[in-house]
């Protein structure tokens, strides 16, 4: 069979540590690849420094460090430092086991995830999604928190599923307003989470990671334009952001 990755034109070399894997979320069936279980979360295996923290009673299971927007994952309610200690009854030791229950789950499938959250632990439901496997850059955590920080933005990357869905072309750019923060610049202009910015000063954005670095490079200017639109609505909207 040919390699899924190549053929899905948006592949990317990627240097993240060995302990933090992206559970990929490209939709490639068109491709005529093999479709498997997804759930569409960042996954890191848990340090004791960090099961401590956490108030965990071991290491088991694995940490999420995010959920991609119109995934399973963020359909289920997962959230970033929720910790997945079963996945339908079973336990696992780390990550590879866990992408390995998700991606052996038949599609359709409706799993509990049984998670820690805030000391206690819940169960929340998840409808496995059938997607091929690519990976997507990943933006450091220095560039998220830089945009936090200033424009009180944070985004997330939407699957070629979700856009499909939603009734756009999957190599349109977007991505997906996914926190504001309060009484930041954001807010005051009225932005919300779930609208999609296509361009930064007619730049356009594919990813997060794209989004912010085009946002770094504009520092040093007192305004920005961003060209936003409202999820299964025509036409966009061209906005100047006072981002100082």
């Amino acid at each position: 069979g040919s390699d899924p990755v190549s053929e899905s034109g948006s592949a990317y070399g990627l240097a993240i540590p060995s302990n933090a894997v992206r559970v990929a979320v490209e939709n490639i069936l068109d491709q005529g690849v093999p479709s498997y279980g997804y759930l569409g979360v960042y996954l890191k295996d848990i340090y004791p420094h960090e099961a401590i923290a956490l108030g965990l009673p071991s290491t088991e299971g694995c940490l999420i460090n995010g959920t991609l927007a119109g995934s399973p994952a963020h359909r289920a309610g997962l959230l970033k430092d929720d910790v997945i200690t079963r996945f339908d009854g079973k336990t696992f030791k780390g990550i590879q086991e866990l992408v390995h229950l998700i991606q052996t789950t038949e599609i359709g499938t409706s799993i509990e995830l049984a998670i820690f959250r805030d000391r206690e632990e819940k169960l929340l439901t998840a409808v496995i999604r059938g997607n091929g496997s690519v990976e997507i850059p990943e933006p450091t955590e220095a560039l998220i928190t830089e945009s936090w920080e200033r424009t009180g933005l944070m985004v997330d990357y939407v699957a070629a599923s979700e856009r499909r869905r939603r009734g756009y072309e999957p190599s349109r750019p977007m991505v997906e307003i996914s926190e504001i923060r309060p009484a930041s610049v954001a807010e005051e202009m009225g932005l919300h989470p779930g609208l999609l910015i296509h361009r930064v000063d007619h730049v356009p954005t594919q990813t997060p990671k794209e989004f912010y670095e085009v946002l770094r490079q504009r520092r040093e200017e007192s305004t920005v334009e961003l060209t936003v639109s409202l999820p299964g609505r025509p036409g966009e909207v061209v906005l100047r952001v006072p981002f100082s």
